[in-house]
């Protein structure tokens, strides 16, 4: 029986994305990986044969994740769901990120070289030209809205209303919610969410979505501090992400202000970055390993199957109680 990639893997302890990585001598491998890698595959005598298995089964066993960049870490622990599957299956993930290819051209992605691709907070007209490359496609948490597009998403709008149920339960009526540019269908229902639920509360009067320029940190250290200029006219603030909720947490507490003491602040991903602010953030958290593990299953059934009809799969999240969420009593 001839050894595969993935017995390497299994027996170097490490990913068949890293088995790849080493045989086709990727920079970003550490020196001890490869050594590790290298040792196995002379222990087993592997042979590495890309072009023998392509001919064999017309398929390359090899998926492509595309994201927006490797800094969110919402897309990292994603990856660590398909990561951990594609082990599971015997299948190779090769990754790239759109900030380098500004152009949306990434050309090397075509039908030769991957079976499918997955994709991570592409907008309508990125998706369209990597369908032109490749066939088989799954959009992870963003619905486009479009009965073509196979997807796993979120649960969007029961996510904003758990955050509006725990502040509403915790005294909070004033509550505004900042938003990242709505680019993705999913940001354009967390703020129908909080639009439907505010006036569904009877707290129309406080209703304000307040638009921040980007949906980094810095993004929301500049929100915050335009919101402080104008005057903290809410007791609470609901964020469409972590990394904004955790700049306005910082442009907050700059100015003097105690998070939840004088203001309480819930965010959006629930990824480990809520961990290392003090007091640690309540969010609501996505079921990331599941989406990237769920939306690798999607993609192979695809392949393996005659269906024509796209398929949609929605996941729940969970509220994630940080330390950012203060008591309201009402005299």
């Amino acid at each position: 029986m001839s050894v595969t990639i993935y017995d390497v893997a299994k027996h170097a302890g490490v990913s068949i994305a890293t088995v790849s990585r080493v045989i086709n001598e990727h920079p970003s491998v550490k020196s001890e990986t490869k050594k590790k890698v290298f040792e196995v595959i002379d222990r087993l005598q592997y042979q590495y044969n890309a072009a023998a298995g392509v001919l064999a089964s017309g398929r390359t066993n090899t998926v492509a994740l595309v994201t927006p960049n490797n800094i969110n870490p919402f897309y990292a622990e994603v990856a660590e769901g398909i990561y951990y599957e594609a082990l599971n299956k015997g299948i190779n993930i090769v990754t790239t990120n759109m900030s380098l290819n500004k152009d949306n051209d990434i050309p090397y992605l075509n039908k030769q070289n991957v079976d499918g691709l997955l994709l991570m907070d592409m907008t309508a007209k990125q998706v369209a030209k990597l369908n032109k490359q490749v066939d088989n496609l799954v959009i992870i948490g963003n619905d486009l809205l479009d009965s073509k597009a196979n997807c796993v998403i979120t649960d969007n709008f029961a996510g904003i209303q758990m955050a509006m149920q725990h502040l509403i339960e915790n005294g909070h009526e004033k509550v505004a919610l900042i938003s990242e540019p709505p680019v993705f269908n999913d940001i354009k229902d967390r703020i129908r969410a909080y639009q439907i639920i505010m006036e569904e509360k009877g707290l129309s009067s406080y209703r304000e979505v307040i638009d921040a320029k980007g949906c980094e940190i810095v993004d929301g250290e500049q929100i915050g501090e335009r919101i402080l200029k104008d005057g903290l006219n809410h007791t609470a603030y609901l964020v469409t992400n972590d990394l904004l909720a955790i700049g306005v947490k910082k442009a907050f507490e700059a100015a003097g202000n105690k998070v939840p003491s004088d203001v309480s602040i819930v965010g959006f991903d629930g990824s480990w970055i809520t961990n290392i602010v003090y007091p640690s953030l309540t969010t609501i958290k996505q079921p990331m390993h599941e989406l990237g593990s769920t939306a690798l299953t999607l993609l192979l059934d695809l392949l393996d199957s005659d269906r024509t009809s796209a398929r949609k799969i929605v996941l729940n999240p969970t509220l994630q109680i940080g330390g950012t969420v203060s008591k309201i009593n009402h005299k």
